[in-house]
């Protein structure tokens, strides 16, 4: 066995708004802004995949009509021994 193997981390990110579109458009943004080289980049590794898990949801609305939504994603990469 050489000791490497495929690892990963799950992450989310929420954003809240009293417009729908907004927080929507907010999500989609982020999902858009996320490239797989900048998290090689910035972790050092030599190769990875994002995948998406969930797209924008809503979680949770306040009696005030603030709407949460979250968006969760998996960082998986090949970690060498």
């Amino acid at each position: 066995m050489t000791g490497g193997g495929i690892c990963g981390f799950n992450f989310s990110y929420y954003t809240q708004s009293s417009a729908v579109k907004t927080a929507r458009q907010t999500q989609e943004s982020i999902l858009e802004a996320l490239e797989i080289d900048s998290f090689v980049s910035f972790l050092g590794l030599d190769s990875g995949q994002l995948i998406i898990t969930a797209r924008p949801t809503p979680v949770s609305r306040s009696d005030a009509g603030i709407v949460i939504y979250t968006s969760s994603y998996r960082l998986e990469y090949k970690q060498e021994a």
